[in-house]
């Protein structure tokens, strides 16, 4: 049903189905569903900046900095800074 009032319906009919259907069950399902995949996409990335940085400060045998990190979220987003971690 969704496929074809993709394919046929006119971007203003689109908006007005999806503000019904932000109102329904459905909606709210689809909606917690969204949520929960992008906090799922986004601690991934978490991770992966993490571990990069790590693996920096292991390399540059920064062990006190890197322990310090583990504990310091401020010190942690300095040196995300510092290295251009995004």
């Amino acid at each position: 049903m969704f496929i074809m009032a993709d394919k046929f319906l006119e971007r203003i009919e689109m908006e007005e189905i999806r503000e019904g259907l932000r109102m329904t069950r459905l909606g709210e399902m689809l909606v917690e569903l969204g949520k929960e995949e992008g906090l799922t996409a986004g601690r991934g990335e978490g991770i992966d900046r993490v571990n990069y940085l790590n693996n920096r400060l292991i390399r540059e045998k920064r062990y006190a900095d890197l322990e310090r990190a583990a504990k310091d979220k401020a010190f942690q987003r300095q040196l995300f800074e510092e290295y251009s971690i995004s």
